[in-house]
């Protein structure tokens, strides 16, 4: 049994704002009190932890909505590519950082930031040892830059069938560029890396602690069937379990959800199925969302993915089976599209859908998004780095991105997600892109009749974490009956003038009533 844990002497960031409230109680793993000190008396029997936390706020624990656990577990041991400003650069690093290796993987490139202003190419990685094989995940994980000691490994049938979707192209020469799109890096490149074992099914509890000091205890995945089973084996060990878990498990391993009979809401509070993630778009970056009109600096409107009957179908089966859907939806296009589909079922869904990215909507989907029981996961942490490749490839059409505000008005429900490992798991360097739209150092915001509140980013970052999982009732806030997940905040994030979000983080971080990260006993 779990000892009662009391944190006292804080700021209380309950449902409706800061509090008066300085004392929480939690027992058994359950918020049982909050208010002053002296309520805390009645609680003073048996074994308590009582915890001095300064005048420091305490929030309800951080709900990040969209990401993708296993594969931001794998790319920490990845060779970073994010931070060069030239292929030049790039090719360097990768010289340097593959001597005796005979696998390269690594990622975070983006090719919008490089002077030569052009994607990588298959020759370019010519500088590697003919033995060395080489994958280079782009930062926004839509596309991958590979060699030919990795291009011999594909299978004819599997790099046609691609050639046939427009995900994978030859050059004049015949041979594979090596610039792997969407649903081909999963065809292709997935069954290459099935031996590469993220560390966090070893190592756990490091892999957690990053998301501990930043007070995230519950996170929604976007993972494989194989990788969602490993994460069960392992949380039937207590002592393995840490961040609450939600999955939605890709379309490609659908039938193997129908045939295990997993449905939404299958498993408990550590570890909840939620649905099926489909696919209707690309990315930004990689200039495959799906647009309405032809990108600023290109003669294309992106690559539609699963669209028309084929869609349709999908979402019904699910719906069959009772599995949620998340769908990837990040140009207008896209959402149009989506949105065209739903009416041509002529009914609202019996189970909860969710439209991950939206990263566009113009007034007209605004408003058929209102009429629609539709929720949105969103992600201000992209905002920072895409508002130049918005400008770029978007034009005047930015001005209707990251519409967080004019979502708000319409009283369209949205959460918030980092995309990690696209972006840094930071909630607090989103929740600043939501609020200010604008970068570190930057002081002139961009669009910003789209800034949200602070309490309404905060309140995406957490209560909205549990209505778009159908958990409003257990989690995402701060009141008696609720799981006793929470954490005290560095900073007073309400102080006029603060501006060093960057280093904000939690103090100490708690999950069911337990403390899983703690920096006061060493202040």
């Amino acid at each position: 049994m779990l000892k009662t844990l009391c944190l006292h002497n804080g700021r209380i960031y309950g449902p409706q704002g800061l509090q008066d409230d300085s004392a929480i109680v939690i027992k058994n793993g359950i918020i049982r009190y909050i208010g002053d000190e002296n309520g805390v008396k009645s609680f003073m029997h048996g074994e308590i932890e009582l915890i001095d936390v300064g005048g420091c706020i305490i929030f309800p624990g951080f709900i990040d909505t969209h990401l993708h656990l296993t594969e931001w577990s794998r790319q920490r041991e990845y060779i970073p590519l994010g931070e060069f400003n030239s292929l030049e650069n790039v090719l360097e690093h990768i010289k340097s950082a593959a001597e005796g290796r005979s696998w390269i993987l690594g990622g975070g490139w983006n090719q919008n930031n490089w002077r030569e202003k052009r994607f990588p190419h298959r020759r370019d990685l010519d500088i590697l040892k003919p033995d060395v094989k080489a994958i280079f995940y782009s930062k926004d994980l839509h596309s991958a830059w590979v060699n030919e000691a990795v291009i011999e490994k594909f299978p004819f049938e599997d790099v046609l069938r691609m050639m046939q979707k427009g995900f994978v192209k030859r050059d004049s020469d015949g041979r594979l560029n090596g610039i792997i799109r969407e649903e081909a890096m999963e065809v292709l490149l997935e069954p290459l890396l099935k031996d590469h074992i993220a560390s966090i099914f070893s190592d756990p509890i490091s892999n957690f602690n990053d998301f501990y000091k930043h007070g995230i205890t519950s996170v929604h995945s976007m993972e494989h069937i194989d990788q969602y089973r490993k994460y069960r084996a392992m949380y039937q060990h207590e002592h393995h379990r840490g961040l609450r878990l939600g999955m939605y498990i890709y379309h490609s391993d659908s039938e193997k959800v129908y045939e295990q009979d997993l449905h939404f809401g299958s498993g408990g509070d550590w570890l909840r199925f939620y649905g099926i993630k489909l696919f209707v778009d690309g990315a930004l970056g990689s200039q495959t969302a799906w647009m309405r009109e032809p990108y600023e600096d290109a003669e294309h409107s992106g690559k539609k993915q699963m669209h028309g009957d084929e869609l349709k179908k999908t979402i019904l089966r699910a719906e069959s089976h009772a599995c949620a859907l998340s769908i990837h939806a990040l140009g207008d296009a896209a959402v149009e599209h989506l949105l065209d589909i739903l009416d041509t079922i002529g009914r609202d869904l019996r189970v909860p859908l969710r439209i991950e990215h939206a990263q566009i909507l113009d007034e007209d989907l605004i408003e058929r998004l209102k009429i629609k029981d539709i929720h949105l996961s969103v992600n201000p942490a992209h905002l920072p780095d895409d508002k130049a490749i918005a400008e770029l490839h978007w034009g005047k059409r930015s001005r209707y991105a990251y519409a967080f505000r004019s979502l708000k008005l319409a009283n369209i429900p949205f959460a918030f997600g980092s995309d990690a490992p696209v972006e840094d798991i930071h909630p607090w360097k989103a929740i600043h892109a939501a609020v200010h739209r604008l970068g570190t150092g930057e002081r002139q915001a961009w669009y910003p009749e789209e800034s949200l509140r602070l309490s309404d980013a905060i309140h995406a970052y957490t209560f909205y974490g549990s209505v778009i999982a159908g958990m409003t009732e257990r989690k995402g806030m701060l009141a008696p009956g609720y799981l006793g997940d929470c954490f005290v905040c560095s900073h007073d994030v309400f102080e006029e003038g603060l501006d060093d979000w960057e280093n904000i983080h939690s103090l100490l971080t708690v999950i069911n009533g337990k403390v899983v990260y703690n920096e006061l006993e060493t202040n």
